[in-house]
């Protein structure tokens, strides 16, 4: 194929990827394009269980779940179907886990991690094993490795993996000794490559950069920062102990609660220095923070330790004098405990979302906020109480796990929901299986034609003439079916899927032309085809 830009014209040289007719918009059930829940995953009396976990895989189009209870359980789903109840494409049963039940992902779908607790080797200590899952094995429902770690734990344990996922950080506490452990895992066969052993009082919490090249630490009433070298880089002494510890993804900044106040230290040659303080006043302790890649954005969860049914929200640009976003929950007295239970950003900052217990009234437990306008994108009432968050890397897919009941309240049951902003330009509007017809959907507002573009997706994108965006498949090899739009600015493809499925590296996005502009689509799918 070839993309003229003079003239920006689609010739098609390969008939490797046969195409069947569209179906019309208006016979599609729901609408990829508008805000709103896209599927729900949920427990049962019969099947009980409650999520633990929750990370996008594959660029956002996957979602991996842990989950607990009678029949503690991994699940890997499809983030963009409608489903009313949706069955996962994958999942993987881990009987006997207790304790921490934990997920971490990569851009693509071999890198599935999670890491297990079980009981034992004593009545007071677990023993934990990190596993790597990979959709495309040969058997998918069996982990490519598994790593048994040697130090029991009765405390907290986390894992967390580096941008490409090519390396994990494993960090493991052990009451009795007061050990920490921490080690740095190879993620192609879960061979160790170095660790620390630490003495320390506690664990609360634990926050790495995305390299994991340093790892921040709320250990006791403290705060430590320690390099991968070894280094202590900041053992700062806090006024009280804090859950609230977020760690930049490039590694320069750190936010942490310190009594009152939310603290951001920024990273020198010189060393970890104060850069600014936040406070929300009266009797408000930070609970939660979560840090851009770049640092330059905060969102903060804090709770009034004295009325416990007020929680507040902020999401702040650290340049501004300002929050871009401050909303503040409360209840009268008599009512259940509200608390924020997860705030996270996407890596650039664009988006950030919160999740709380909840009081059982009509407010939200659950918002998603872009942080440019300050906007609410999604205030949910679930009727129960968040127990973790997820967001993709673009901001336009949010992840709940809740419960069905309040969180001091008895209940074993709750379930997953997926959420989409409609801001992606094109859509996957079914699953993608090998052999199969696949439906997606390509929308800009007043484009009157939409070219589908297909091939392998490039390293970087290719700008062609005046169109906005550019080309992120290769030029060489870039196969296309246009249709004419309809009065939305939508055009509506139906592709078949070869049998022995698509390349991984196999790309969509779509070239839209009319009303005086020509655009590429600011997303891309590479579908997900096992």
């Amino acid at each position: 194929m070839l993309l003229r830009t003079a003239r920006v014209a689609f010739f098609a040289t390969s008939a490797a990827f046969a195409t069947l007719p569209g179906p019309a918009a208006a016979a599609q059930a729901s609408d990829p394009f508008v805000a709103g829940q896209r599927w729900r995953s949920a427990a049962s009396v019969q099947d009980a269980w409650l999520p633990q976990s929750l990370a996008f895989a594959a660029r956002g189009e996957l979602l991996w779940s842990a989950q607990t209870g009678a029949n503690p359980r991994l699940e890997l789903f499809d983030a963009a179907p409608f489903s009313a109840q949706l069955a996962p494409r994958a999942a993987h049963a881990r009987p006997g886990v207790a304790g921490v039940f934990a997920v971490a992902a990569g851009r693509d779908a071999h890198a599935l991690f999670a890491l297990s607790q079980y009981p034992g080797p004593t009545p007071a200590t677990r023993w934990s094993e990190l596993s790597r899952y990979d959709l495309f094995a040969v058997d998918p429902n069996q982990p490519v490795w598994a790593r048994t770690f040697a130090a029991p734990t009765n405390g907290l344990a986390r894992v967390q993996a580096s941008r490409t996922a090519d390396e994990l950080l494993a960090v493991l506490y052990d009451q009795g000794p007061q050990s920490l452990r921490l080690e740095w895992i190879r993620g192609a066969d879960g061979l160790e490559l170095s660790s620390q052993t630490l003495s320390t009082p506690s664990l609360r919490q634990v926050s790495a950069a995305r390299d994991l090249s340093r790892v921040a630490l709320s250990v006791g009433a403290q705060v430590r920062v320690v390099a991968r070298s070894g280094a202590l880089e900041l053992n700062h002494a806090l006024a009280t102990p804090t859950n609230a510890l977020a760690l930049s993804g490039d590694g320069e900044r750190l936010a942490f609660g310190d009594g009152g106040a939310l603290r951001v230290f920024a990273r020198a040659a010189s060393g970890w220095s104060a850069l600014r303080e936040f406070s929300a006043g009266g009797n408000f302790v930070a609970t939660r923070v979560a840090l851009s890649d770049d640092g330059a954005t905060l969102a903060i969860g804090w709770w009034d330790a004295q009325q416990t049914q007020r929680v507040r929200f902020e999401l702040w640009r650290l340049a501004d004098a300002a929050p871009r976003y401050a909303r503040e929950l409360s209840a009268s007295g008599g009512v259940l405990q509200n608390f924020p239970e997860s705030v996270v950003l996407a890596p650039d900052g664009r988006r950030a979302a919160f999740g709380a217990w909840g009081t059982q009234d009509t407010q939200p437990e659950a918002l998603l906020v872009d942080a440019q306008s300050g906007q609410e994108l999604f205030a949910l009432d679930l009727g129960g109480s968040v127990r973790t968050l997820a967001l993709d890397e673009s901001g336009t897919r949010l992840a709940i796990g809740f419960k069905h009941t309040h969180a001091n309240l008895v209940g074993a049951t709750g379930e997953v929901r997926c959420f989409d902003t409609g801001e992606r330009e094109v859509q996957l509007l079914s699953v993608p299986h090998p052999g199969a017809p696949v439906q997606l959907a390509a929308r800009r507002a007043l484009a009157q034609r939409v070219y589908l573009l297909r091939g392998p997706l490039a390293a970087q994108p290719t700008p062609f003439g005046s169109a906005v965006g550019g080309l992120w498949i290769e030029r060489l090899a870039v196969a296309a079916q246009s249709r004419r739009a309809d009065a939305s600015g939508r055009a509506d493809f139906t592709l078949a899927i070869p049998l022995g499925g698509w390349p991984e590296n196999f790309a969509l996005q779509a070239y839209f032309r009319g009303g005086g502009q020509a655009a590429f689509s600011r997303n891309v799918l590479v579908p997900v085809v096992r």
